[in-house]
């Protein structure tokens, strides 16, 4: 009824207490808030990733958990108050503890480095505030990182890395082009992103007790996706054949046409990518690798939820985009989550008693946390070894046959590897690796493998000569991991090679010296 209606719910958590209209999903109230919780599936209830505690509320007027809240927590988590923000609508007041992966900020793993030798990054004495200023954005479709410059000293003084919010409407880029369909939504993640690029970068300029208003250039690199949601165009025509996007050209914005609001002085400009699925992040690697340099077979890959690959011919640049999905970035995996705190990034079977030890990433000097799931380059770790130890058959099915006390063959999701027993584990259930999981990381290392078979066939090369490895993902893997499970040809004794964040490498060149913008448009 209209009093109904009218009425607004408080949400609280620790720090927070904010209104809500009736009947709004949590995760859309929280997101709007800035409170971010990771939504793989954008809010359908499929991912099971958007964990909240709720510690109060107003009895009896909180749905019962739904057939996915159920098979996706189970009952020691929903005993002890946890349920899914997706699936809850905000029908009284209540109060909610966001779990770590809540934060905008990583409190885990740290960024992948940048590497550029031209520049000095992350300096770890503190510097004077400089008089001029610039921040370099790699805008990635899961994280966003940002590199605080002073202009005059031509180096960077500051760095970090957050989550990109728009990750609320899906992980991967089509279901933001999904979303992006509807104009009122497509202006949501157009603000949700400059918030978080505003954000980020006020909390860097704080830090350093930096004027804001000194930061008078940006540059701004990523997928086309991203520049256009960025900009404030409809990229709907990169999600259907023949996958055109709106525009290909760098962009120069003038200050204050971007919507930010503290930063309105701020000039901005974005690099040119070449297609709808070859972005300008791809640009910003090749010229922070000197990829015209590099002799013929050279493959630059950046692998994060969309792989983009750049292959350096006898003849020129060969380039494509390779459906990885977002199984490296442990998202769609059952127990995959980002790499924070309590993620499983490694492990190893001891073949002997087959033992399994785990590698968890742990921001604090304290013991390492319980482990909650697994991150991406966690996968590819316990699928290399699970090959290695005989528990995987080639084709990618788990061998019966094998000894490890570790394979079970009746769990309710089919047969699974126990990463972690459920005493072990922070949630008290079994942390588990399924045969679903063996196959999205098959299709998604298959699609790499793929696309770079491809291009060497296009440019006339039997295979890669070397393999340069960009983005976090790409930073955390081990070569021979990959290597062992098919993702890469085997190009050395060594193998790939890990090479940092290139593509903030190159936003950072980009921005300290406009030449490497006219270089990029050639």
């Amino acid at each position: 009824n209209a009093t109904r209606r009218q009425r607004q719910m408080c949400i609280r958590d620790r720090n927070h207490c904010f209104q809500v209209q009736p009947g709004q999903s949590l995760l859309k109230a929280l997101a709007e808030k800035g409170l971010l919780i990771r939504s793989d599936c954008g809010g359908q209830g499929l991912c099971g990733k958007c964990l909240v505690q709720i510690e109060a509320l107003e009895p009896n007027r909180l749905a019962p958990p739904d057939a996915s809240e159920r098979d996706s927590l189970g009952p020691q988590l929903l005993k002890a108050g946890y349920r899914l923000a997706c699936r809850i609508d905000v029908e009284s007041p209540l109060t909610v503890r966001l779990p770590q992966a809540a934060s905008l900020h990583y409190p885990g793993r740290p960024p992948a480095p940048t590497r550029q030798k031209k520049t000095s990054f992350n300096a770890t004495s503190p510097l004077p505030p400089p008089v001029q200023s610039g921040v370099a954005v790699d805008l990635g479709t899961t994280t966003i990182g940002l590199y605080l410059c002073d202009l005059e000293a031509r180096q960077v003084v500051a760095s970090a890395f957050l989550r990109n919010p728009q990750a609320i409407y899906g992980a991967d880029v089509m279901s933001r082009i999904g979303a992006a369909c509807i104009f009122k939504t497509r202006q949501k993640l157009q603000n949700m992103v400059i918030q978080a690029i505003e954000t980020g970068t006020l909390s860097l300029c704080q830090a350093l007790n930096l004027a804001p208003h000194k930061v008078v250039q940006m540059v701004i690199v990523g997928n086309p996706t991203m520049i256009h949601l960025l900009v404030g165009e409809d990229p709907t025509s990169i999600g259907r054949y023949p996958f055109e996007p709106a525009f290909v050209d760098a962009r120069q914005i003038a200050p204050g046409n971007l919507g930010f609001d503290v930063l309105g002085s701020t000039a901005v400009h974005t690099l040119p990518f070449a297609s709808g699925f070859v972005g300008s992040d791809v640009i910003a690697a090749a010229l922070a690798t000197e990829m015209e340099k590099q002799p013929a077979g050279t493959v630059l890959v950046d692998i994060g939820t969309n792989g983009e690959i750049l292959l350096a011919g006898t003849d020129g640049f060969w380039a494509t985009s390779c459906a990885t999905g977002p199984a490296f970035e442990g998202a769609m995996i059952h127990h995959g989550m980002e790499a924070v705190d309590g993620a499983i990034q490694g492990l190893k079977i001891d073949p002997r008693n087959h033992a399994v030890a785990l590698a968890i990433v742990h921001s604090a000097a304290s013991a390492p946390p319980k482990p909650a799931g697994i991150c991406g380059s966690g996968v590819v770790s316990a699928v290399a070894e699970l090959l290695r130890a005989n528990i995987l058959l080639p084709d990618g099915r788990f061998n019966h046959k094998a000894a490890s006390p570790h394979l079970k063959t009746d769990t309710a999701l089919g047969s699974a590897f126990e990463l972690a027993s459920p005493e072990k584990s922070f949630s008290g259930r079994s942390i588990l690796l399924t045969q679903k999981d063996i196959r999205a990381i098959q299709l998604a290392k298959g699609a790499l493998k793929a696309g770079i078979d491809l291009l060497c066939c296009q440019a006339g090369l039997d295979r890669p000569q070397q393999i340069l490895m960009a983005g976090a993902f790409g930073n955390h893997i081990d070569p021979q991991d990959a290597i062992a499970i098919g993702m890469f040809p085997k190009v050395s004794e060594k193998g790939p090679t890990a090479i940092g964040n290139a593509a903030g490498d190159g936003a950072v060149l980009a921005l300290l010296d406009p030449q490497f913008r006219r270089q990029a448009e050639q």
